[in-house]
């Protein structure tokens, strides 16, 4: 069955990379959003199953947005992703896991695999 998936990131090359990587795992439908409010307009029209949110944005970071979209979504399990290796340690019990954003294909590949187990298995 394929899945609902939307990435949220403000640099456009990391959208559209991680779209194409996660794409091709064939299990998932991406979405892409620029901003945080714009990934909260596209949860009030479509579901996602599940939602991989950059945590540093601008504007509305990643930890805002989550706790809008679990407003209207929530049992859309939402990844926060980031650089920062630390960002972890500075969550707000927001996202299910926060992944270092790293965009080798492998990468990415083992994110899908892990969003495709706990939607299967909860």
């Amino acid at each position: 069955m394929k899945r609902s998936f939307l990435v949220v990131d403000d640099y456009e090359s990391v959208r559209l990379s991680a779209k194409v990587i996660i794409e091709r795992s064939g299990l998932i439908d991406v979405d892409v959003a620029r901003s945080g409010a714009e990934a909260i307009e596209m949860c009030r029209s479509v579901h996602y199953d599940a939602i991989l949110m950059d945590v540093c944005m601008p504007d509305m970071d990643g930890v805002t947005t989550a706790k809008h979209i679990q407003r209207i979504q929530p049992k859309a399990l939402i990844f926060g992703w980031s650089v920062d290796p630390d960002i972890a340690k500075r969550m707000d019990n927001v996202f299910i896991t926060t992944l270092h954003k790293d965009l080798r294909h492998e990468s990415v590949t083992a994110i899908c695999e892990l969003i495709d187990r706990m939607l299967r298995y909860g």
